[in-house]
């Protein structure tokens, strides 16, 4: 799951105040059931319970279909 491979690496990597983001298609999630939305609620929940603080959740619709971006600080 990219979700828990950003945090793992974000974690180990990044210091405090660090910035990162994580560029996530749906389509590369497919281990993950559901739809579109349910694989980025998933990858938003398993940000947002972790040591990193999420700044925005960016839907990219328009510019590319099936992409968000996550911007998580330290």
């Amino acid at each position: 799951d990219q979700a828990e491979n950003f945090v793992k690496t974000s974690e180990f990597f990044l210091r405090s105040g660090g910035i990162g983001l994580l560029s996530l298609k749906a389509a590369s999630e497919r281990a993950s059931d559901g739809d579109d939305d349910s694989r980025f609620d998933k990858a938003h929940k398993i940000i947002s319970t972790s040591k990193l603080k999420l700044i925005e959740r960016i839907d990219l619709s328009g510019l590319e279909d099936q992409h968000v971006v996550f911007y998580c600080r330290r």
